[in-house]
């Protein structure tokens, strides 16, 4: 006859010998999709950004029948991104860069933060002088936007910069005017093509086409919740140069 003593003993001996796995923390606790990662990762983890292949670009010569003027590109994967997107988070940099004769390269970054509490990063950042005497600043400002693509998981940077940044200007203010979240409309990708006596180029123009779906939104909102508070960092590349600079880019065609 089995007693309840035996059988409570018989019990903790197959808990021994076949142990029972440790249940899984919800995800965000200590063995969450957080787990075995830096506290502070934003200095390692770079987000890339999505390239707006121009005529010079060298992945126009590369021989891939995808790769033309014109398309957004993604130079993670080597393939055109799709139409449509949804922002999740805006950033704003002044970058001073290392001229290419010198190698290239990023010298230092700024926040807005930062220009408010230096005067002379200020002026740095402003535009001097009149006329045929204006002078272009010496930081050059980036508007940055971390986007999901439809068929993407990973986020991805849209960037504007000089003769693009009037176009990141109007998409943050279509975002702005929305009333709601930044991650509730949902973009199509346009790109305009841009002419003139000495040449042409294209500029990125997204247009809101509508509410994203249930799915959409709560991926979008998942991302938003993991980077909000830490921030990201964005890769201009290792051998990043100031886009004034860019080969891909005719030197004519810059304002």
């Amino acid at each position: 006859m089995t007693t309840s003593r035996m059988k409570k003993k018989e019990e903790e001996n197959t808990e021994l010998t076949n142990p029972k796995p440790a249940p899984l923390a919800a995800p965000g606790g200590a063995m969450g999709a957080d787990a075995g990662f830096l506290d502070d990762d934003r200095d390692v983890l770079k987000v890339p950004i999505a390239k707006l292949l121009q005529a010079l670009s060298p992945e126009v010569d590369s021989g891939d029948e995808a790769a033309k003027a014109g398309v957004l590109w993604d130079p993670v994967f080597s393939a055109p991104l799709t139409k449509n997107f949804v922002p999740l988070v805006w950033s704003r940099e002044w970058i001073d860069w290392i001229p290419k004769d010198e190698g290239g390269g990023i010298a230092a970054r700024y926040t807005g933060d930062d220009l408010k509490a230096d005067p002379d990063l200020k002026r740095r950042a402003s535009w001097t002088g009149s006329g045929k005497d204006r002078t272009p600043p010496e930081l050059h400002e980036h508007l940055n936007v971390l986007v999901l693509f439809e068929g993407r998981d990973l986020p991805i940077v849209l960037s504007w910069s000089t003769t693009g940044l009037q176009a990141g200007k109007d998409l943050y203010t279509l975002c702005k005017h929305r009333g709601a979240p930044v991650y509730r409309t949902v973009f199509k990708i346009e790109t305009v093509k841009k002419t003139n006596d000495k040449g042409s180029w294209y500029v990125l123009t997204p247009k809101p086409v509508g509410d994203p779906s249930e799915e959409e939104y709560a991926r979008a909102q998942g991302v938003f919740d993991t980077i909000r508070g830490v921030g990201f960092a964005v890769d201009h590349g290792e051998a990043a140069v100031n886009d004034d600079d860019d080969d891909d880019f005719p030197d004519h065609l810059r304002d």
